[in-house]
C-alpha cells in the first residue's frame, strides 16, 4: 500500500511574520508620522484610482 502524506501550514512563522509586519508599522509611526500617513493615503488613493479606471473602461470605453 501507498502511504498518504499530508502538508501542514506552520503557524508559528506566520505569526512570527505578522509580529514583524506590526513592529515594523509601529515603528514607522514613531519615527515619522507624516510619512506614515501620507503612504496610507496614497495607497488608498490608488486603489481608488484603480478602480475607477477599470469601472471606467468598462461601462465607458468598451463602446468606443
Amino acid at each position: 500500500m501507498r502511504e498518504t502524506t499530508t502538508h501542514s501550514i506552520r503557524t508559528t512563522k506566520t505569526i512570527i511574520n505578522m509580529k514583524e509586519i506590526i513592529t515594523t508599522l509601529v515603528d514607522t509611526y514613531k519615527e515619522d508620522k507624516k510619512e506614515f500617513f501620507g503612504g496610507i493615503i496614497f495607497g488608498i488613493v490608488w486603489i481608488l484610482l484603480t478602480w475607477f479606471l477599470l469601472w471606467f473602461s468598462a461601462t465607458f470605453a468598451y463602446d468606443m
